[in-house]
């Protein structure tokens, strides 16, 4: 009651606007590339939900195959006009020459637990040895051992034993690979601080040559081929002949005679032709070869009996060999056969030796190509490779025992195999090597 009333106060809540000024700005730019894009949808078309639904075909079950017996009777719609009868078809595996009959894989690690022993036959008594080298090359017709004994334990096993004082004979085997070799006479050394032992062998078909053969004389009589001739000389002495010479001519009677043991025989038997004689290392088998089983000229184009690639070749070393280039020759018998002029298919054939090659047993047109052959691939410029292999078993990963003879192709180089040699010495552990030589003819496209 004592406090003053409030005057109430009255405000207008709103006042007449001012007019303002109205303005308009057109504003544009340039329009954006629209993207049009198109969606397929769809599913896959089933079955009315009021329909029986019978679920995919079955597939129909074909008879099982069985192979025709006989011949296959194949019914060409066009057939060849050339061929009025029936066109036969030599369906098999032809040979590629892109791809070696044994291809070595390429790999980054060849594993291979190296051994070596050597025992004297037939007790087998073991020699101990510090170093073993077995070798052998196209002129030779024999393995050759050389070895060093660890002492002179092994000085009275290697010496003849009576009664009847005949060489010993021992199996060296490296890696697998076994060799039986006939000794000859041990040597010794002996000096201060040092008392050394080493021995030399050949293949066992040394007991076919001198001094373990007595060598015999003749003239054969009625005409016979050269295998056969070859196979006489064989006779009644164990030992098998396995010919692979290109050509088996015949011989006239009375014109082959011989004076010299078996291996003379053989050796002057597949001369004539440039053949070359190799021994089994283990078995009494004697092989005769061509030195150029096929002209070294077509070599590229032939399968390789082996293939190594550059991964498994411990080193590899070229020299060049350039002899007197030939692409004709003349080749003649003596008292029968004529004179043959051979040259390589595509030439002249006029750049000829200076002097005619002349055999008496060239007496049949099979040996007379053969021994041009044989001249022509050897002729022209080429290279010497050596290459330092690994030796592993038959059927390892790793490149096995190589032989004279065989087309190889190493590295990407193919050449014809003439030399092997096997080394197995130690040198903190056991070592083996395998070194090939190989030759290689250089031809011009």
């Amino acid at each position: 009651m004592t406090l003053p009333r409030l005057t109430p106060d009255w405000r207008a809540p709103w006042a007449q606007g001012e007019a303002l000024q109205t303005s308009r700005a057109d504003r544009f730019g340039d329009g954006a590339f629209l993207t049009v894009a198109e969606i397929e949808r769809w599913r896959q078309a089933g079955y009315p939900a009021n329909a029986p639904n019978p679920g995919p075909p079955q597939p129909p079950v074909d008879p099982p195959y069985k192979p025709p017996v006989g011949i296959v009777n194949l019914d060409l719609r066009c057939p060849l006009p050339t061929s009025p009868g029936p066109i036969n078809l030599n369906l098999g595996r032809s040979p590629c020459p892109l791809w070696p009959a044994v291809n070595i894989p390429a790999l980054k690690v060849y594993r291979v637990l190296n051994s070596c022993s050597l025992v004297r036959l037939p007790d087998r008594a073991p020699l101990a040895v510090t170093g073993m080298t077995i070798e052998t090359d196209a002129d030779s017709w024999c393995w050759a051992l050389s070895a060093t004994l660890a002492g002179p334990e092994g000085w009275t096993l290697l010496q003849p034993q009576p009664p009847a004082f005949l060489p010993v004979e021992v199996e060296a085997t490296i890696n697998g690979h076994v060799w039986r070799f006939l000794l000859d006479s041990p040597s010794a050394s002996r000096k201060f601080n040092e008392n050394r032992q080493s021995l030399k062998g050949r293949s066992r078909s040394a007991w076919l040559a001198d001094p373990f053969t007595a060598p015999s004389a003749g003239v054969e009589s009625s005409p016979r081929t050269a295998q056969q001739l070859a196979e006489q000389a064989l006779d009644n002495l164990g030992w098998t002949l396995v010919w692979d010479l290109p050509a088996d001519w015949l011989v006239p009677g009375g014109l082959y005679s011989w004076n010299g043991t078996p291996i003379d025989q053989l050796v002057g038997l597949v001369k004539p032709v440039d053949g070359c004689l190799y021994t089994d290392p283990s078995a009494a088998i004697l092989t005769a070869y061509p030195r150029y089983p096929t002209a070294a000229w077509l070599w590229d184009g032939q399968t390789a009996d082996v293939g190594i690639p550059e991964a498994a070749v411990l080193s590899l070393d070229r020299a060049p060999e350039n002899r007197p280039l030939l692409n004709g020759c003349y080749v003649s018998g003596t008292l029968y056969g004529n004179v043959a002029w051979v040259k390589i298919a595509g030439t002249d054939g006029a750049i000829v030796p200076a002097e005619p090659i002349v055999d008496p047993l060239l007496c049949h047109v099979d040996a007379l190509r053969a021994r041009g052959v044989a001249v022509l691939s050897a002729a022209g410029p080429g290279h010497n490779l050596s290459a330092e292999l690994l030796l592993t078993a038959e059927g390892g990963t790793g490149p096995g025992l190589l032989r004279p003879g065989v087309l190889a192709e190493i590295a990407g180089v193919r050449g014809m195999v003439r030399s092997v040699r096997v080394t197995a010495f130690w040198s903190a552990g056991l070592r083996v090597r395998q070194a090939v030589g190989i030759e290689r003819k250089e031809v011009e496209s």
